[in-house]
């Protein structure tokens, strides 16, 4: 089956690698995650692609949280590239407290902004308080230094 569909693979390593995370087994939850990165022939969907990057960089956050997060900032534009507003949105939502964390607060702002504004176009009220936080920290790290 992955030979023949290797999106479907992309997406069950993704899928794993996320709910590793969420269960806090943080080693097992990075490897899933390289694994499910596009290979050297990447997957025929640029939102597999995209979805994989948004897997890695969530598995890794807490991992190596002062690390450039070079792979996951690729996701954006292949997001934005295959027209996943939603992709694009939580990955710039992943993005945001990792920019902060580099002190980068104009990136950390651009991938809130972002996020903000596609959830609540779409009238997302639901998600848009993930970078709505990310704002507010943003803000109080601002003004202590």
């Amino acid at each position: 089956m992955i030979a023949r569909r290797p999106d479907a693979y992309v997406n069950s390593q993704a899928i794993l690698a996320i709910a590793l995370k969420l269960a806090g087994a943080d080693d097992e939850a990075t490897a899933a995650s390289k694994k499910a990165l596009p290979s050297p022939t990447p997957p025929k969907s640029a939102t597999s692609s995209a979805w994989a990057l948004f897997t890695y960089g969530t598995a890794h956050r807490d991992v190596a949280p002062h690390q450039p997060p070079t792979t996951p900032c690729q996701g954006p534009r292949i997001a934005q590239y295959s027209g996943s507003r939603q992709i694009e949105s939580s990955i710039a939502s992943m993005l945001s407290p990792l920019a902060i964390a580099h002190g980068e607060p104009a990136d950390a702002l651009d991938y809130a902004m972002l996020s903000i504004r596609y959830y609540y176009d779409s009238g997302n009220v639901y998600l848009v308080k993930n970078p709505l936080s990310v704002r507010v920290v943003l803000f109080d790290w601002l003004v202590h230094y």
